[in-house]
């Protein structure tokens, strides 16, 4: 009995210190285990509600909000919108003396994140941290020499090796790493 315990604690101990191994990008699929054509109420079942960040500007504040149907979420994680951009367009700003508290700008900020109804279909999934990674170990921040190396052979590189962009194609998504300053800066799942 006790070697049984000490056999389990042993490997539960290894598995603990064993790196994350679990990929979060698999390419022409998921990530995050979010896929174009979810609905958002999918999406944000794997992800949680959206981030809002903010920026200072020089007249206050501003939401990290973009006005084309983009929503952040954790991780670096950016769902992109088909639908809803034209309703983020029409989300009033609070006038320009008072933008400069955060309060100011509740009510454009709830028009922003309903503008994007829960059965809003994601067009792309985008990945812009080094949080996500695929099971050969590619994220952002790798370099074009590791897309390379790692990528399948039918793989497409087109550019030079500080503005390149290479994509993976599956029978109806595909994986886009593009690579700014010779490392890749953002990874993006979208419709072949």
């Amino acid at each position: 009995m006790r070697r049984g315990l000490l056999i389990a604690a042993t490997a539960g101990a290894f598995l603990a210190l064993t790196p994350f191994a679990a990929a979060s990008i698999v390419l022409d699929r998921t990530i995050a285990d979010v896929a174009p054509g979810m609905t958002r109420a999918q999406a944000e079942a794997e992800l949680g509600s959206p981030v809002v960040g903010w920026f200072r500007t020089g007249n206050g504040y501003r939401p990290d909000l973009d006005r084309a149907g983009v929503l952040r979420y954790r991780g670096g994680i950016a769902l992109v919108w088909s639908t809803p951009a034209r309703r983020m367009r029409d989300c009033a700003e609070p006038p320009r003396a008072q933008q400069r508290t955060k309060d100011a700008w509740t009510g454009y900020v709830r028009c922003a994140l309903a503008a994007v109804p829960s059965s809003a279909p994601v067009a792309s999934v985008v990945a812009t941290t080094a949080a996500e990674r695929t099971a050969s170990g590619l994220r952002v921040g790798s370099t074009l020499a590791d897309l390379t190396r790692a990528l399948p052979t039918s793989a497409v590189c087109l550019g030079s090796p500080q503005t390149a962009v290479c994509t993976t194609r599956g029978r109806t998504l595909q994986t886009r790493f593009v690579v700014t300053g010779g490392h890749v800066s953002a990874v993006e799942l979208r419709s072949a």
